[in-house]
């Protein structure tokens, strides 16, 4: 890969390219939509999203947040979307943003960073054991809409 490669905090003019990430991981996703996502987390202290750039080109995604975990007296971040564009896929550029994800909590003092993955994505849960990354509970889940 010749292209310069960066990760950034997203901007909203970043919106298409958020929306197609989103909608590539299963979530469609409009710009418009994608653009107050960004917004909303670029206006709380606790929640970014991050983007890696490969020329100029917006090619994944990692959205997190930060919390208090009560009952072990730590806070803790949670990496709740993380995508890489199928087309560059394989070049680790998804290590790269983990590892900025990571690097983001940390200076947040967060004591662990967690995420949960669909049952289906076994290529991701893959890809999170060979980072470092150890499956610890299981997710219930309640709609209250």
């Amino acid at each position: 890969m010749s292209d310069v490669v960066r990760v950034r905090v997203a901007v909203v003019a970043d919106a298409e390219s958020v929306a197609r990430l989103l909608t590539e991981l299963g979530y469609p996703t409009e710009p418009a939509t994608a653009a107050g996502l960004i917004a909303a987390a670029s206006a709380d202290e606790q929640q970014t999203v991050l983007v890696i750039d490969v020329g100029g080109q917006v090619s994944g995604l990692a959205a997190l947040v930060t919390f208090f975990y009560f009952h072990q007296g730590k806070r803790i971040a949670r990496l709740s979307s993380l995508v890489v564009s199928d087309a560059v896929r394989g070049q680790g550029l998804g290590r790269r943003l983990l590892r900025a994800a990571e690097d983001w909590a940390k200076a947040r003092d967060c004591a662990q960073i967690e995420l949960t993955s669909s049952s289906k994505r076994e290529r991701a849960h893959a890809f999170y054991q060979r980072e470092g990354y150890t499956q610890s509970s299981y997710r219930f889940v309640r709609d209250l809409s």
